[in-house]
């Protein structure tokens, strides 16, 4: 099994598919529009300059980045700038 590693400033994330992110209910009409979405990092690369670390779940633009697929899954890779913040707690809490 081969592990996923960011360069750079790169982050990479996988998509959470959740109905509610702590108190924000993700409205049906913004999922059939690809709107923005809610990721967990899987790696983040050596010159992150946000103290971004595995685990952390983030929100973002969908259109940024470049999707990859890694051993039949799913993930998106990004500069940490793209970002818009990180949620605390537990998603769907």
């Amino acid at each position: 099994m081969s592990k996923l590693q960011a360069i750079q400033d790169q982050v990479i994330v996988k998509l959470h598919h959740s109905e509610k992110v702590g108190k924000i209910y993700i409205p049906e009409k913004s999922k059939a529009y690809n709107a923005d979405y809610y990721w967990e990092i899987i790696a983040v690369g050596p010159d992150e300059k946000f103290g971004l670390k595995v685990g952390d779940k983030v929100m973002g633009p969908r259109h940024e980045g470049k999707p990859i697929e890694h051993e039949n899954e799913k993930y998106l890779s990004l500069k940490s700038k793209h970002l818009w913040g990180k949620i605390e707690g537990e998603m769907g809490e």
